[in-house]
């Protein structure tokens, strides 16, 4: 059974209520407008005044890159005027000692790179000795330029970066990973991460939507979308598409393979407000009005979603719709809720979801889990002093649920019926995409697949995979896949990029940064816009920020002081 677990959130319509006291659609549409407002100045002004960073991923680093290399920190090298990061101060310099460049026209064993001097305006933290793997854009008088989010672990930079190869001591594969934006759209790996196998999928233009293992682990459904969506089915032993089905509507949203042999496939899209449960063929698709949060569970042969009314439950053979689960919250209550995932039982007899509720209690937001019996509509309820997550099934009749309290992240294990059977690690409340067996849980952190026993608490790291640390989900194949296609083999060094070693004589970087300036000047036009977005921001690089955060804060108070007037 392949549980796929997801974090639902209400749409406004859907909301159960709204925070403090009800807010009119006037009201709101002000507010919104006066944020919507005072945003745009701050994107359309340089972001580096106040510096925060998405954490990188090497994959895409590299691609956006001028030249990349790994190395070491020695020292800062003094100042070197200019403002090419927008910071509104003149940068330092960082000398590195370059172990081997993976991109770019340099190939000297060291190199000064142009930062601002902390880590607040976006200039590197790292101590000298550090080992690292920078990504350089731009220039400062002939000085590369990067910063705080344009370096990472060169460790983890290694193993991200190796051209994608399979483990020759991997074992058969039990997990699945679908990992857009990868640099496989498809990996396969063992109990212990270790790589068996991986696919590009169709590749070209496409994107990988979503992915459904077929019972039996043999088989995977693929939903593609680009110039030509389609629906693929793959052998995962020989990694081979055994079917290409062009969609020529709506791509779909999620598609769940409901049979051993990949013929039985259904799949949503969005229509409007409206969900669409659709297959292969699309012989009588299901219109679901208002629905939100649809997810099909192939156990059951059911999908289920989150109406206006509640939960409900529908039969992908007869059609048939059921309402399993009454919202009687008052809309206009003061108190502000969210639906947070519905997890189906390994054995498809159950759903779990917990609704979240902020503003009730003092102490912080509640959770309250529930879980109904599909086929009764038998429902127990139990209520936590926590901002819970999408409920985790361990088993048919254990599960745990996490969560953040108001002091601290939280996790607490549970039997069938809602009574405590211990806790689980708290760190709980930050893994993504868990998948369980028993009391093993495997999740991602970042790009890392990690082992946990939520009973002892235990963990163990098993490996960091080249995927996507955003996007990507784990599967667990119903049995395990002996992989036999052709694929490259791991060698256990870094493998060439289409890069350049470190060369001895640093007079090489400077003939071939001067080859590098004129073809950038012979473009003019092109150069021109370039140069703007990477050498400078000048006055404007921290004047418009800053009137971005005066406008703001002057939209919210003015937002305060008349909020009565404007709600009445």
């Amino acid at each position: 059974m392949i549980e796929r677990i997801r974090t639902l959130q209400w749409s406004a319509d859907q909301a159960i209520a709204a925070r403090s006291r009800p807010m009119s659609r006037t009201a709101l549409r002000v507010l919104l407008t006066l944020t919507v407002v005072a945003s745009s100045f701050a994107l359309v002004a340089d972001p580096a005044v106040a510096c925060s960073c998405i954490e990188p991923e090497a994959n895409s680093l590299l691609a956006n890159s001028e030249a990349a290399f790994i190395g070491t920190y020695l020292e800062m090298a003094g100042d070197i005027s200019g403002d090419s990061d927008g910071s509104g101060g003149n940068n330092v310099g960082y000398t590195f000692e370059v172990e081997r460049w993976l991109a770019g026209p340099f190939t000297s064993p060291e190199i000064v790179i142009a930062s601002p001097e902390d880590g607040s305006s976006c200039g590197f933290e790292i101590q000298p000795g550090g080992y690292v793997a920078v990504f350089l854009y731009g220039t400062e008088d002939g000085v590369p330029n990067s910063g705080l989010c344009n370096h990472i672990d060169g460790d983890l930079a290694k193993q991200t970066l190796q051209p994608m190869a399979v483990d020759p001591d991997a074992g058969p594969a039990q997990f699945l990973v679908a990992s857009p934006g990868g640099p496989a759209a498809l990996l396969l790996v063992d109990k212990t991460g270790r790589t068996a196998g991986f696919s590009e999928g169709m590749g070209g233009t496409a994107t990988l939507n979503a992915v459904s293992p077929c019972a039996g682990g043999e088989l995977a459904v693929e939903s593609w979308i680009g110039e030509e969506s389609a629906i693929v089915v793959r052998d995962l032993a020989t990694l081979e598409a055994l079917s290409t089905e062009p969609i020529d509507g709506q791509p779909w949203e999620s598609v769940s393979c409901l049979s051993a042999d990949g013929t039985d496939i259904r799949g949503t899209y969005r229509l409007g407000e409206d969900v669409v449960v659709t297959g292969i063929p699309a012989d009588d698709p299901l219109t679901l009005p208002r629905l939100f949060g649809v997810t099909i569970d192939t156990t059951s042969r059911r999908a289920f979603g989150f109406g206006e009314n509640g939960v409900i439950s529908v039969d992908l053979d007869s059609g048939e719709v059921a309402g399993l689960f009454q919202n009687n919250a008052n809309p206009n209550s003061e108190f502000r809720s969210s639906v947070e995932g519905v997890s189906v039982s390994p054995d498809g007899s159950a759903i779990a979801f917990a609704i979240v509720e902020f503003g009730r209690a003092e102490e912080g937001p509640t959770a309250t889990l529930y879980v109904v019996d599909i086929e009764t509509g038998a429902t127990v309820e139990r209520t936590f002093e926590m901002e819970g997550s999408a409920p985790v099934w361990l088993s048919d009749s254990e599960l745990m649920l996490n969560g953040y309290s108001a002091v601290a992240a939280s996790s607490v294990l549970l039997d069938r019926s809602l009574e405590t059977i211990g806790e689980g690690p708290a760190e709980a409340a930050a893994w993504f995409s868990p998948v369980a067996e028993g009391e093993i849980v495997h999740f991602f952190e970042g790009s890392e697949l990690i082992a946990a026993n939520v009973a002892t608490g235990a963990t163990e790291a098993l490996a960091i995979l080249p995927i996507s640390q955003f996007g990507s989900t784990l599967y667990r194949l119903g049995e395990p896949v002996t992989v036999t296609a052709t694929l490259p083999v791991a060698g256990g060094e870094l493998q060439e990029l289409g890069t350049l070693p470190v060369a001895a004589d640093a007079d090489a970087d400077a003939d071939k940064r001067e080859e590098s300036e004129r073809q950038e000047t012979d473009d003019s036009e092109t150069a021109a816009p370039q140069e703007a977005l990477s050498s400078g921001g000048g006055t404007w690089s921290w004047l418009l920020p800053t009137l971005a955060g005066v406008a703001l804060v002057g939209a919210i108070a003015w937002f305060i002081a008349n909020r009565r007037r404007i709600g009445a």
